[in-house]
């Protein structure tokens, strides 16, 4: 295996310093209401959370960050990231992904020894110009691994 999968693993694991180990997506509302009761019922609901939420909103947002933090394309990430943020209805949902992906970026580059030169994402978040949601720190980080766009997306669903 590769040096670039091994540090996707690496930042996969729920012992990776993110400053969280996962979002529910609402499934303890999801038994409240009675909706998921058994395991078929977990499975579908799960897939359903997946189809119709996580994969066109997370996933279309790294996918499209790829490759913009290599170019330096400050704008555009911004505006990804802030579109991303308008999708999140509530404040905690919006600022649980702002924590996790500054706690990405911040254990990613003590880590890994990343090189901060031309880092578009740090001065932004500082500034409050831009909220650094986890699917885009997730892209830049991966891509400045050397992980593919493919197997971050992945592991980005898996882990």
């Amino acid at each position: 295996m590769g040096a670039a999968l091994l540090r996707l693993l690496q930042i996969s694991d729920s012992s990776f310093p993110t400053g969280s180990f996962g979002h529910s997506q609402g499934l303890e509302y999801a038994i409240l209401q009675g909706w998921v009761r058994e395991r078929k019922s977990l499975y579908e609901w799960s897939k359903d959370c997946l189809i119709q939420t996580l994969f066109p909103l997370d996933g279309r947002s790294l996918w499209q960050a790829w490759g913009l933090g290599k170019a330096n394309a400050v704008s555009e990430l911004r505006a990804l990231d802030l579109e991303l943020v308008s999708f999140r209805p509530n404040f905690p949902q919006r600022q649980a992904g702002s924590q996790t992906g500054r706690s990405l970026l911040e254990s990613a580059l003590r880590s890994f020894g990343i090189s901060t030169q031309g880092l578009w994402f740090n001065p932004l978040v500082s500034s409050q110009r831009m909220e650094g949601q986890f699917p885009i720190v997730w892209a830049w980080v991966c891509e400045r691994l050397g992980i593919p766009p493919e197997n971050a997306l992945e592991a980005y669903f898996l882990g």
